[in-house]
């Protein structure tokens, strides 16, 4: 069930590529950020305490199959400033894809840690990988093979 849960989910970061669109059985439907469905944001810490309350970082599969549940497909979270926007239909997901163009923007760009652990320990190749561009196509080749 898990782990049915995980491969569903994907977890971007809000950009207006993403929020202007999604697919709901079979058709485009244009949508304002706003109008997807999300838990009460509360100042400062967003939806963290729904969040927490769901199973928090120990329970992430529970955590997102709870708000399928209660919210849908497309869903929203804001856990402490960071917002984002949840899909777990793969047809939003098929569409989403379609639509990145040729270097697509990553969600690890997004996580300063990983950035900052690898400029510490000098790790270039693993840099590459938060990337996007043609460098990052050519890293990404690399692994695939």
């Amino acid at each position: 069930r898990s782990s049915t849960v995980l491969l569903l989910l994907l977890v971007l970061a809000l950009t207006p590529s993403v929020s202007n669109a999604f697919q709901n059985n079979g058709n485009t439907i244009p949508v304002k950020t706003s109008d997807v469905p999300m838990p009460i944001k509360w100042p400062i810490v967003g939806t963290l305490p729904d969040f927490l309350s769901r199973g928090g970082v120990d329970g992430m599969a529970d955590v997102h199959e709870s708000m399928y549940k209660e919210y849908g497909s497309v869903y929203r979270m804001s856990l402490l400033g960071n917002d984002e926007m949840i899909f777990s239909d793969p047809r939003v997901f098929d569409q989403i894809l379609r639509n990145e163009g040729k270097f697509p923007v990553g969600a690890a760009e997004a996580v300063t840690t990983f950035r900052d652990y690898y400029e510490e320990n000098d790790m270039d190749f693993a840099l590459t990988s938060l990337g996007r561009g043609p460098e990052w196509k050519t890293w990404r080749q690399s692994v695939n093979a």
